[in-house]
């Protein structure tokens, strides 16, 4: 049975959410996706009803490889240009990095380490489902803390049974 999908502008909300790195990171900047906005206010609509929302320590270790590709894009740059291309990717990066954290802070939060036993759960997910790593990571978490509710703008979360998935207006 595959993932039941939400859109974000139900009216019921979880009380807690795990939130996906493909979430965060376009709630934390406009991409080429076009999502920026409508995570922006999925995220105004979790924090005005008090949900807790919950993510891996592994969002900090994927952050740059996303930074990196978006910066390689025109994305997003320094705030101050130096015209020295290392520096300036830094000075980048250190302002995606606080807008993450700040995104982050925003809301009531539980972040949870990756452990032996949620590597091998996931392990085991990217068998059974054909995910990415830190997509199953991410629903080795959910079964591990009871918590079904993921908002993900990845796809492949919808082969995944027994999850609420809240991935706003994508199509079928």
């Amino acid at each position: 049975m595959p993932a039941n999908r939400h859109s974000f502008n139900e009216d019921r909300l979880p009380k807690q959410i795990i939130l996906d790195s493909s979430f965060l990171f376009d709630a934390v900047m406009e991409t080429d996706q076009g999502r920026h906005q409508l995570a922006l206010d999925f995220s105004q609509r979790l924090r005005a009803s008090n949900c807790v929302v919950v993510y891996s320590s592994l969002i900090f270790i994927e952050a740059p490889q996303c930074w990196r590709r978006m910066y390689a894009r025109g994305l997003f740059v320094s705030n101050e240009p130096s015209g020295d291309v290392v520096s300036d990717r830094i000075n980048a990066f250190k302002k995606a990095d606080n807008l993450l954290s700040e995104l982050l802070a925003s809301f009531r939060r539980r972040r949870i380490a990756i452990t032996g036993r949620l590597m091998s759960a996931a392990s085991r997910l990217v068998a059974v489902f054909n995910l990415k790593a830190h997509d199953a990571l991410v629903v080795a978490i959910a079964r591990e803390i009871g918590i079904p509710d993921i908002a993900s703008f990845d796809r492949d979360f919808r082969r995944v049974d027994e999850i609420e998935l809240w991935d706003g207006p994508l199509p079928p």
